[in-house]
Parts: C-alpha cells; sequence; structure tokens
C-alpha cells in the first residue's frame, strides 16, 4: 500500500504540470511546487536516516571521548605508579650504596687484621668482642663481671665503694 502511496507523490508533479503548450514566464509557479513537493518527499525519506546518522555520530564520538578520558586517567595512573617505583629503586640504590661502603670498610678492616695477624702470628690482634682467655679461666669464653672487691652492700652504702 505505500509503495502505491509513493509512487503517487512521486508521479503527481509529472501529472498536473504536464502540458504540450509551451509555458512562457509564468513556468515559475509549476517549478517551485514541482521543487517544494521534491523537497517534501526527499525530507520525508531522507531525513530520518540524517538525524540517525549525526546523532549515532555524536554518540559515537562522545564514547570514543569517554574511553579516551579513561585511557588517559590509566596511563596517569601507570606513570604515578610507574614513578613511585623509580623513587624507590632509588632509594634502594642509596641504600645498597651505603651498605656497600660499610662492607668494604669492614673488609680493609679484616684485611689488614689478617695482614698484622700473618706477620707478626696468629691471635697478635684481635676483635674487642673477642674474648681474651687466660690460663685459669673458668668461666669457658663467656664474659662475666669481676667481682672480687664487691661488699654484699654494694648498692647501699656509696662509702664502701672503691674510689679510683
Amino acid at each position: 500500500m505505500k509503495i502505491l502511496q509513493y509512487s503517487f507523490i512521486l508521479l503527481l508533479p509529472a501529472v498536473l504540470f504536464a502540458s504540450s503548450e509551451a509555458s512562457g514566464p509564468t513556468d515559475i509557479i509549476p517549478r517551485t511546487i514541482n521543487f517544494l513537493i521534491f523537497a517534501g518527499i526527499l525530507y520525508y525519506f531522507v531525513a530520518g536516516a540524517a538525524k540517525e546518522f549525526y546523532f549515532g555520530r555524536k554518540e559515537r564520538i562522545a564514547q570514543q571521548l569517554d574511553s579516551i578520558q579513561s585511557k588517559l586517567k590509566e596511563s596517569n595512573a601507570k606513570k604515578e605508579e610507574a614513578l613511585q617505583k623509580v623513587e624507590e629503586a632509588k632509594a634502594n640504590v642509596r641504600a645498597l650504596i651505603e651498605t656497600a661502603k660499610e662492607e668494604a670498610i669492614l673488609v680493609s678492616e679484616k684485611i689488614a687484621l689478617d695482614a698484622v695477624n700473618e706477620r707478626y702470628g696468629r691471635g697478635t690482634l684481635r676483635l674487642g668482642s673477642t674474648r681474651v682467655q687466660t690460663k685459669t679461666d673458668t668461666t669457658q669464653g663467656h664474659w662475666q663481671m669481676k667481682q672480687e672487691r664487691r661488699t654484699p652492700r654494694y648498692t647501699t652504702r656509696w662509702g664502701e665503694m672503691f674510689v679510683v
């Protein structure tokens, strides 16, 4: 049924203005009517598709902008994370350099200690934390306080303490 209506609308200008006579100078009115009918038909068929195209394009552009903004936020977050990792790595490098310097000092001291002990005999130099054992040592390598001269009241009688 619609096909019949469309074909009628398309053929109407041709039927109305078909004549064998020359129109002359008043030809503008039929041409204007023909143009208006053509424009109306064109609008009827094309307007919906054109509106849909432009609104769809607008929505696609908005979606693309949203996706670009979300990607930008993600990339900024990754950038911040990478910068944080770089700062952590720099801190680790500083700590490693300090540790390496300390170890180098300890190694050089140990080499010097070994050189002296090799030259003058084993046990000539020792670390401060090494206990010197004597022949009468009964503590078996454990540090203990010297308490031979302590009085029983060493915490309450200041007069009984030795003066050096």
